[in-house]
Protein backbone atom coordinates (compact mmCIF):
# COMPACT_ATOMS: atom_id res chain seq x y z
CA UNK A 1 0.00 0.00 0.00
CA UNK A 2 3.03 2.26 0.31
CA UNK A 3 3.21 4.42 -2.79
CA UNK A 4 5.69 6.57 -4.58
CA UNK A 5 3.04 9.26 -5.12
CA UNK A 6 2.62 12.48 -3.15
CA UNK A 7 4.95 12.91 -0.18
CA UNK A 8 2.00 12.41 2.17
CA UNK A 9 1.75 8.79 1.05
CA UNK A 10 5.34 8.15 -0.01
CA UNK A 11 6.96 5.68 2.41
CA UNK A 12 10.41 5.93 0.86
CA UNK A 13 10.41 9.72 1.16
CA UNK A 14 9.20 9.70 4.75
CA UNK A 15 11.00 6.67 6.11
CA UNK A 16 14.18 6.52 4.09
CA UNK A 17 14.90 10.17 3.45
CA UNK A 18 13.33 12.02 6.36
CA UNK A 19 13.82 9.54 9.19
CA UNK A 20 16.99 7.73 8.13
CA UNK A 21 19.03 9.99 5.88
CA UNK A 22 18.16 13.29 7.62
CA UNK A 23 17.79 11.53 10.99
CA UNK A 24 14.67 13.57 11.73
CA UNK A 25 12.74 12.10 14.64
CA UNK A 26 10.21 14.87 15.17
CA UNK A 27 6.48 14.96 14.48
CA UNK A 28 5.41 14.84 10.83
CA UNK A 29 2.08 16.40 9.86
CA UNK A 30 0.26 15.90 6.59
CA UNK A 31 -1.14 18.63 4.43
CA UNK A 32 -4.92 18.75 4.51
CA UNK A 33 -6.02 15.30 3.30
CA UNK A 34 -9.11 16.94 1.79
CA UNK A 35 -7.04 18.63 -0.91
CA UNK A 36 -8.22 17.57 -4.34
CA UNK A 37 -4.75 16.32 -5.23
CA UNK A 38 -5.26 13.72 -2.50
CA UNK A 39 -8.97 12.90 -2.35
CA UNK A 40 -9.37 12.81 -6.13
CA UNK A 41 -6.77 10.03 -6.34
CA UNK A 42 -7.15 8.13 -3.08
CA UNK A 43 -10.16 9.25 -1.09
CA UNK A 44 -9.63 10.46 2.45
CA UNK A 45 -9.85 6.98 3.99
CA UNK A 46 -7.16 5.46 1.78
CA UNK A 47 -5.03 8.60 2.06
CA UNK A 48 -5.20 8.44 5.86
CA UNK A 49 -4.00 4.84 5.95
CA UNK A 50 -1.27 5.55 3.39
CA UNK A 51 -0.13 8.60 5.37
CA UNK A 52 0.23 6.59 8.58
CA UNK A 53 2.10 3.87 6.72
CA UNK A 54 4.36 6.53 5.22
CA UNK A 55 5.30 7.73 8.71
CA UNK A 56 3.02 10.70 9.28
CA UNK A 57 2.15 11.28 12.91
CA UNK A 58 -0.69 13.81 12.64
CA UNK A 59 -3.26 13.69 9.86
CA UNK A 60 -4.91 16.99 9.01
CA UNK A 61 -8.51 16.88 7.83
CA UNK A 62 -9.59 20.46 8.13
CA UNK A 63 -13.14 20.93 6.87
CA UNK A 64 -15.50 17.98 6.86
CA UNK A 65 -16.28 16.19 10.13
CA UNK A 66 -17.66 13.17 8.26
CA UNK A 67 -14.31 12.77 6.47
CA UNK A 68 -12.51 12.94 9.83
CA UNK A 69 -14.68 10.14 11.15
CA UNK A 70 -14.20 8.09 7.96
CA UNK A 71 -10.42 8.51 8.08
CA UNK A 72 -10.31 7.55 11.75
CA UNK A 73 -12.40 4.48 11.00
CA UNK A 74 -10.12 3.50 8.11
CA UNK A 75 -7.04 3.73 10.33
CA UNK A 76 -8.81 1.68 13.02
CA UNK A 77 -9.67 -0.98 10.44
CA UNK A 78 -6.08 -0.98 9.15
CA UNK A 79 -4.86 -1.59 12.71
CA UNK A 80 -7.42 -4.35 13.24
CA UNK A 81 -6.40 -6.07 9.99
CA UNK A 82 -2.67 -5.76 10.76
CA UNK A 83 -1.97 -3.34 7.91
CA UNK A 84 -0.86 -0.75 10.47
CA UNK A 85 0.89 -2.09 13.55
CA UNK A 86 0.30 -0.91 17.08
CA UNK A 87 4.07 -0.35 17.26
CA UNK A 88 3.79 2.11 14.37
CA UNK A 89 1.13 4.08 16.24
CA UNK A 90 3.21 3.91 19.43
CA UNK A 91 6.09 5.61 17.58
CA UNK A 92 3.79 8.46 16.58
CA UNK A 93 2.36 8.73 20.08
CA UNK A 94 5.88 8.93 21.53
CA UNK A 95 6.90 11.69 19.09
CA UNK A 96 3.73 13.67 19.82
CA UNK A 97 4.26 13.25 23.57
CA UNK A 98 7.85 14.54 23.28
CA UNK A 99 6.58 17.57 21.34
CA UNK A 100 3.91 18.30 23.96
CA UNK A 101 6.36 17.83 26.81
CA UNK A 102 8.73 20.30 25.19
CA UNK A 103 6.27 23.05 24.29
CA UNK A 104 3.04 22.55 26.21
CA UNK A 105 3.78 20.90 29.55
CA UNK A 106 3.28 22.20 32.08
CA UNK A 107 0.52 24.30 30.55
CA UNK A 108 0.43 27.85 31.82
CA UNK A 109 -2.18 30.25 30.48
CA UNK A 110 -0.73 33.41 28.98
CA UNK A 111 -2.02 36.75 30.18
CA UNK A 112 -2.73 39.61 27.81
CA UNK A 113 0.03 41.69 29.40
CA UNK A 114 2.57 38.88 28.80
CA UNK A 115 1.41 38.46 25.19
CA UNK A 116 1.82 42.19 24.59
CA UNK A 117 5.48 41.89 25.58
CA UNK A 118 6.06 39.48 22.69
CA UNK A 119 3.51 40.39 20.01
CA UNK A 120 4.66 43.41 18.10
CA UNK A 121 8.14 43.41 19.63
CA UNK A 122 11.09 44.86 17.71
CA UNK A 123 11.92 41.49 16.16
CA UNK A 124 8.35 41.10 14.88
CA UNK A 125 8.32 44.65 13.56
CA UNK A 126 11.59 44.06 11.69
CA UNK A 127 10.23 40.85 10.20
CA UNK A 128 7.05 42.65 9.10
CA UNK A 129 9.16 45.37 7.49
CA UNK A 130 11.21 42.77 5.59
CA UNK A 131 8.05 40.99 4.40
CA UNK A 132 6.60 44.30 3.21
CA UNK A 133 9.80 45.06 1.27
CA UNK A 134 9.80 41.66 -0.41
CA UNK A 135 6.10 41.97 -1.25
CA UNK A 136 6.72 45.39 -2.80
CA UNK A 137 9.56 44.01 -4.93
CA UNK A 138 7.50 41.01 -6.04
CA UNK A 139 4.54 43.18 -6.98
CA UNK A 140 6.80 44.98 -9.47
CA UNK A 141 5.50 44.27 -13.03
CA UNK A 142 8.86 42.82 -14.06
CA UNK A 143 8.18 39.81 -11.76
CA UNK A 144 4.68 39.17 -13.15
Amino acid sequence: MCSTGPSITNCRLRSDFLRQELQYNGVVLTDDLEMHAIIDHYGVEDAAVRAVLAGCDVLLICKDRDREVAAFGAVEQAVASGTISIERLDLSAARITRLKDRFVSPYKPVTVSEAKLVAGCRTHQALLHTIEQVRARLSNPKYS
